[in-house]
């Protein structure tokens, strides 16, 4: 989930020829991760994470997948469950741009229409748990320089910026979204179509592309940081302030 997370956030129109694929991979995983009886409560939040950045890379192509499947209902009533469990900023910032996609599309399925006021309910709920987000984070960073810390990184981290960009980043960071995309678009050609066409995946298949090369345990754990450079790294859309995005919406 993580690749396809890192590929819609970085790629925006280079994959829509895949889109369809990309959202079957997700839906499968989420009608895999749902039959489950227990457990798997954090790769059920990041399942519905990347199916809110199909929302942000194209709405209307992602209706068109979930249409096409005859799903979207029973997607949006999983999402929407789910709400509640987003707690960490990024988690809340992909819900945001999601949710902000869906109710500026010309084309919403009108089922999900008659559910807007529903979603821009959740909107509020989201902005207004990031703002509250924010806020910690400025009081935790207020208390570390009280007692003689400093207040972040961001200094060092700008200073590493800017000799980075000094040494042909933008070819490195273009590099690594081209290695990532290939390696996925390995897993397009053989499944996308089986997958654009709503049909669950074999175990065969799910043992060939490492799909499900999970346990509970193992799984879980894989995201179970809160942040930090361990559990994010660095995507076109971090320079989008993500309360400023939805006002501009709205």
């Amino acid at each position: 989930m993580n690749l396809l997370i890192a590929i819609l956030e970085n790629m925006q129109g280079r994959v829509d020829q895949d889109l369809g694929a990309i959202v079957g991979i997700v839906t499968s995983e989420l009608n895999w991760v749902n039959s489950k009886e227990k457990g798997y409560r954090n790769y059920r939040l990041m399942v519905l994470q990347a199916l809110a950045m199909c929302f942000t890379y194209n709405s209307a192509l992602t209706f068109q997948a979930l249409e096409a499947s005859g799903i979207t209902l029973p997607v949006f009533a999983a999402w929407l469950k789910a709400m509640n469990h987003f707690k960490t900023d990024f988690e809340l910032r992909r819900n945001i741009f999601g949710l902000s996609s869906i109710i500026t599309c010309a084309q919403v399925p009108a089922a999900v229409a008659q559910k807007l006021p529903d979603l821009l309910n959740q909107l509020v709920l989201l902005a207004i748990k990031m703002e509250s987000e924010r806020l910690d984070t400025l009081k935790d960073n207020e208390e570390h320089v009280a007692k003689g810390g400093v207040e972040t990184d961001s200094d060092a981290d700008e200073a590493e910026g800017d000799e980075m960009a000094d040494g042909n980043n933008d070819e490195v960071v273009s590099d690594d979204s081209d290695t990532a995309w290939k390696e996925t678009q390995k897993i397009f050609t053989k499944l996308g179509p089986k997958l654009h066409a709503g049909k669950a995946l074999t175990q065969a298949e799910m043992d060939e592309f490492g799909l499900d090369d999970y346990g509970d345990e193992d799984l879980d754990s894989d995201f179970e940081l809160n942040g930090g450079d361990d559990a994010l790294y660095d995507a076109a859309m971090d320079e989008v302030d993500e309360l400023e995005y939805l006002r501009d919406t709205l």
